[in-house]
Formats: structure tokens, C-alpha cells, sequence
């Protein structure tokens, strides 16, 4: 068991490492295609709505009309500013004294059950209802959080629709070419569009539809914005490429769009893998 334990602590540092490495990246690319300034003010803009989010209790995020906000139940953080959760009904039984449990407690518990000998007494669960409660919690928060914050920066609306009339407004605003602002409004549009003709319901999840919806939306802007960013930076350095290879009758963006799908697509054939 202690060797779990050791792994779990390994893999949990390898992927905190590897996901600051994918969003100082990020950052810096993002930085790099909207201009600095721009980019680092989003930045700002973003961290002054997390900071105001973190003061509203959480949403069920069950009922259309965002945001609607339940009363606070139990501040998770003592001191400074509150995330607060929201607990299912169960959350009465739950001792006042103890804070959430975390993962580590657990491990800690299954290996104390193993070193106690079989009794008549029936094995408690791995992951208790506690467990279980503080997972909810954590997600409740966070997708709460997260849509407060898009909430407060324009780009959804009160039924978590996104706002691409005022994403295409913010863009406008940058100091960056047309065609790029061009681009970056025609992948959030595309994204907004193909959301809803998705069958969302078909997945069974838990969460409410147009909630599905928004973070495939997000999903898709931001692989969106990348390619637009990409598509940028070649635009930029066409010099650089021999485009004898097209026909000559194209014109300089349809060659652009060739170019860039051929040279992201030919990057990416190690995930054409059928497992």
C-alpha cells in the first residue's frame, strides 16, 4: 500500500508538471497571437471575476436562468475569500467538526482496514459517501466558478448560451489583423453552431444539457483559437514556403488554408491510431 501511495504522489506530480508546462505554452503562444498587452489585460480581466466569483455562494447550475445562487451551506476555505458548496441533502449527517475528506485519508483508511483481521463486521466501502459528497462539491464549485466568471466577462448569457456578438466585440478590440479577427470569429460561430446540433442527451450525463453544451463550446473555441493562431503565424512567414505546388489560378487564402491544413494535419498522424 505504500507503494500506492508513492505512485499516486509520483503521477500526481507528473501531471501537475505537465499541465503547467501545457499552460505556460498556451499562455505565451495566446500572448504571442493577440499582442501582449491585450492578452495579459484578458488575463487580468479573468483573475478580478475569479476573485468575485469566489464570493458568491454556489449555483446548483440545475435550473435555467443563470445565475441564481442557493444560499451558502458550508464554507469549504476558513479565512479570506469563500468558495462556498453546496451539498446534497445527505450533508446533515455529516460531522460538524470534520472538514472534506481527501484522498490520501482514504488510502490511509483502506490500509488500516487491511491490517485489522476479518470479523463479523461487514467491510466499510473504499469510497465513502463522504468521499462522494466532496467529489460533488468539488465539481459543483468549479463548474460554478467557471461559469460565473465567463458570465461576468460577456461571454455567455443567462442560459449559458455563448455570446459570440460580443466575443466578435472583444476581438475587434485587439490590437491584431483583420484576417485574424476574421478567423477567431468564424471558429467561435462554427463552434456555437455545431453545439447545438449535437445530441448531448444521448450521453446520460448528469449534468444539465445546455451546460454540456457550453463546455463543448469552450471546448471546441479554444482548439479554434489555436488554429487561427497557427493559421496567423503562417500567414506571416508564407516567404518561407515553396507554393509551386499549388495551382496558380488560387488565391493567397485558399493557399493559406491548403498550407496550414497540410502542415497541422501532417503533425498530428501519430493519433491516427485504431487501438
Amino acid at each position: 500500500m505504500h507503494r500506492a501511495v508513492i505512485l499516486l504522489s509520483l503521477a500526481a506530480a507528473v501531471l501537475a508538471d505537465k499541465d503547467f508546462s501545457e499552460k505556460y505554452t498556451f499562455t505565451k503562444v495566446m500572448a504571442s497571437c493577440l499582442g501582449e498587452d491585450a492578452y495579459y489585460d484578458y488575463l487580468a480581466q479573468v483573475g478580478t471575476a475569479q476573485r468575485e466569483c469566489q464570493q458568491l455562494p454556489v449555483s446548483s447550475l440545475q435550473t435555467v436562468g443563470y445565475p441564481y445562487y442557493h444560499q451558502p451551506i458550508y464554507p469549504r476555505h476558513q479565512g479570506g475569500p469563500q468558495t462556498y458548496h453546496q451539498y446534497p441533502s445527505v450533508q446533515n449527517t455529516y460531522p460538524q467538526h470534520h472538514g472534506p475528506k481527501s484522498y490520501s485519508h482514504f488510502l490511509q483508511k483502506r490500509e488500516s482496514d487491511g491490517n485489522v483481521s476479518t470479523g463479523a463486521a461487514p467491510k466499510k466501502p473504499f469510497f465513502d459517501q463522504y468521499y462522494l459528497l466532496d467529489s460533488i462539491n468539488t465539481i459543483t464549485a468549479s463548474l460554478s466558478n467557471y461559469t460565473c466568471v465567463l458570465h461576468k466577462l460577456g461571454l455567455i448569457d443567462e442560459y449559458l448560451n455563448l455570446r459570440v456578438d460580443n466575443y466578435i466585440q472583444q476581438i475587434n478590440q485587439k490590437p491584431i489583423s483583420q484576417e485574424l479577427k476574421k478567423d477567431l470569429a468564424d471558429g467561435a460561430t462554427y463552434c456555437r453552431d455545431l453545439t447545438y446540433c449535437l445530441p448531448v442527451e444521448r450521453l446520460k450525463s448528469p449534468l444539465p444539457l445546455n451546460l454540456q453544451r457550453l463546455l463543448l463550446a469552450m471546448k471546441c473555441e479554444k482548439e479554434a483559437r489555436i488554429d487561427a493562431c497557427f493559421k496567423e503565424d503562417i500567414r506571416k512567414n508564407i516567404h518561407e514556403f515553396d507554393l509551386s505546388l499549388f495551382p496558380k489560378n488560387d488565391t493567397q487564402e485558399s493557399k493559406l488554408n491548403k498550407l496550414s491544413a497540410i502542415v497541422m494535419e501532417a503533425d498530428s498522424v501519430d493519433e491516427l491510431q485504431v487501438l
